[in-house]
């Protein structure tokens, strides 16, 4: 029997028909590379590259479960449990600034109330003034005797106890969260709405799981860095040092003289102690302290020409010509 199959036909309506969108090849497994951000295949690489349901699971509350409305169950890929800390605005109460809803699930929560207060001016001021984008909340008269050590009334007190803070730690996450979204824009492994609770971290950007360590926390450094506006940038971090590119000269005190903005080692008293004590004689002896040292025994022509007195410039005994310093009519023969 001969069946024709009609392969080479080509009937005229053909080309009016619609072409059939090319069908993209199915990938199976996630690339666990992009997921860090270390993927150098790029578009060639046949994983996909997308963000993993799991890195949105504890990050946002699931709306329609919130209503009782999810259809997906436990497949769902947000959170099927209350949290404040994830839970979305009420849409109403953001728009008109009520919501006549009294079960609502939802945050009510102003745009003033969710700004960071300013913790200068909680201390009691604020350079930048109405120019400040923090948060600026008028209590009551301080306490004078808060402010002086001790109040008798505790929390019964009218007046107010400031809180003496020199930084938020809201103000300053939030600070740090806006510069990472600029910097990190194209990282994938960043998440905006993700925030590290875990002990001595609260970075933004990853949960726990994926924390690298308190040690690299950046809210810790920049929380030991950071001053408030209209103060001097300077600070201690993590080493002991100061943030400066020299090691913070105005933090350190000498604890020779007592004077800040060098230490012990570069004191210039301390020349005074490393001085030869023999050979051409020493440094004239000067104002100040002087060196305390006992002059040398036997001493060669022009040994003991050490430094000064032991006070200011009354005392100041100069470093003189040396030589013996036997005592007369005891010569050795």
């Amino acid at each position: 029997m001969f069946v024709d199959d009609a392969a080479g036909v080509h009937f005229d309506f053909e080309d009016t028909l619609p072409k059939e969108p090319p069908r993209a090849e199915k990938k199976l497994e996630i690339c666990q590379d992009f997921q860090r951000g270390r993927c150098r295949l790029g578009d060639a690489c046949p994983q996909r590259h997308i963000i993993s349901a799991f890195r949105t699971v504890q990050t946002k509350v699931c709306k329609h479960w919130l209503r009782g409305a999810c259809v997906n169950g436990d497949n769902c890929l947000y959170l099927h449990e209350y949290d404040n800390r994830y839970v979305p605005q009420c849409a109403f109460f953001e728009r008109v600034g009520e919501c006549t809803n009294p079960e609502c699930p939802f945050l009510h929560t102003r745009p003033n109330e969710s700004q960071p207060e300013c913790a200068a001016y909680r201390r009691g001021f604020c350079p930048l003034g109405p120019k400040c984008r923090l948060r600026h909340v008028t209590r009551a008269a301080a306490c004078p005797y808060y402010l002086a050590g001790f109040c008798p009334l505790g929390p019964r007190c009218p007046l107010g106890h400031p809180i003496q803070e020199r930084h938020d730690r809201d103000a300053v996450s939030k600070r740090i969260l806006e510069k990472m979204i600029i910097e990190r824009a194209d990282d994938p492994t960043f998440n905006r709405s993700a925030t590290c609770y875990r002990a001595g971290c609260f970075d933004p950007g990853h949960l726990a799981p994926d924390c690298p360590g308190p040690q690299h926390s950046v809210l810790h450094k920049a929380l030991s860095v950071i001053q408030e506006p209209g103060q001097p940038v300077g600070g201690v971090d993590d080493g002991g040092r100061g943030s400066g590119g020299g090691g913070g000269a105005s933090h350190r005190r000498c604890f020779l003289c007592n004077e800040e903005g060098h230490t012990v080692k570069d004191c210039p008293m301390n020349a005074h102690r490393n001085a030869p004590r023999g050979g051409h004689g020493g440094p004239p002896g000067g104002a100040g302290v002087g060196n305390r040292r006992r002059p040398p025994r036997d001493g060669g022509p022009g040994a003991g020409g050490g430094g000064g007195g032991f006070g200011g410039a009354g005392f100041g005994g100069g470093g003189g010509g040396g030589g013996d310093r036997r005592r007369p009519g005891r010569e050795r023969f």
